[in-house]
């Protein structure tokens, strides 16, 4: 239906370009300022506020995160298999084992009956406990959402302060991002300018922005951006404005046990044009973003696409296949 394109590549002037349509009355043209909810590429964000502390001297990756959780979060995890076992690098490189809370079957029938409804993320963490441990912590790779839920507390916890305040005082001022914002300061009355997209669940269809991410999403999906803005995000993060330790950026984008996942940012196999590249993709409700830095190219690439919810998996997986053939001429 609508998609956004930014491209920054050294020695060039950016270039941004949108083409369709904001909403499915197909009346108002997608543009390129346009704001999106960028899924779980809010994951980065959430892992570099974590490294940050890291730097400070405030947390340690081989630690247990049960340690640094805000007691009602810890006496939660302790209910779960293994939960005290659970080291922050573990919750960074989705090998804690945890369940991911958005398989729960009762979070997706309260959201189907009331998308808008607010959850408060303590509520959506306690969810797992219905569930039991995928596996041991470090013994094997699944991405579960909740390891960054668990993570937005630590933020909040060591911090003293909301997770939105602390995403907006350590990266968003610092880089310059004055349009982007977590869910909760868009719903719900400041949805000028953001783009919808659609999803069918069962006979109905449903904008996606319904669903208000007001907490079920949070640290692990919850930030609203536009291309533009995501690009400088990328660019500030792989230039080191906004961790001073180079180690910090290498942990984060070593896979290590894992193949394509470092700690909060995905590894992408190297492409013949682009050669190795790096950065995070999120999906909500018929919209993906997609932000990747290939420092070989020295160039940051940022996407989001949304469709109309009526052919959702072969309108995604061809606009996803297009995204990696512009950068291997050899897929596609």
């Amino acid at each position: 239906m609508g998609i956004i394109a930014y491209v920054d590549q050294e020695g060039h002037e950016p270039w941004v370009g949108a083409s369709g349509y904001q909403d499915l009355s197909r009346t108002i043209e997608i543009g390129v300022g346009d704001r999106f909810k960028i899924g779980s590429t809010t994951k980065m964000f959430t892992a570099t506020m974590v490294f940050q502390l890291v730097e400070e001297g405030r947390v340690e990756l081989d630690h247990p995160i049960i340690d640094y959780l805000a007691p009602e979060w810890a006496a939660t995890l302790k209910q779960v298999e293994f939960g005290t076992e659970i080291t922050v690098g573990q919750a960074l490189s989705h090998r804690s084992g945890i369940m991911d809370y958005t398989s729960s079957p009762q979070l997706q029938a309260n959201m189907l009956a009331d998308p808008g409804a607010i959850y408060p993320p303590l509520d959506i963490f306690r969810l797992i406990l219905d569930g039991s441990a995928n596996f041991l912590p470090g013994e094997a790779f699944s991405y579960s959402n909740t390891n960054f839920h668990l993570l937005g507390n630590l933020v909040e916890n060591l911090t003293g302060k909301p997770y939105g305040e602390v995403l907006h005082e350590r990266i968003l001022s610092v880089v310059g991002m004055p349009v982007t914002v977590l869910s909760e300061e868009i719903f719900p009355g400041n949805l000028d300018g953001v783009a919808h997209a659609y999803v069918t669940f069962g006979t109905r269809l449903y904008d996606n922005l319904e669903f208000s991410g007001s907490g079920w999403a949070w640290a692990a999906g919850g930030i609203y951006s536009t291309v533009t803005e995501l690009g400088w995000f990328q660019n500030a993060l792989f230039a080191g404005e906004l961790l001073d330790d180079p180690a910090s950026l290498e942990a984060m984008t070593t896979p290590g046990q894992n193949e394509w996942y470092g700690m909060g940012i995905m590894v992408d196999e190297p492409g013949t044009l682009a050669g190795q590249c790096y950065g995070h993709s999120g999906y909500a409700f018929g919209a993906r973003a997609h932000s990747r830095y290939c420092p070989d190219r020295q160039t940051t690439v940022t996407v989001f696409f949304s469709v109309d919810g009526t052919r959702e998996t072969g309108n995604l997986d061809t606009l996803d296949r297009l995204y990696r053939a512009a950068f291997d001429p050899n897929d596609g």
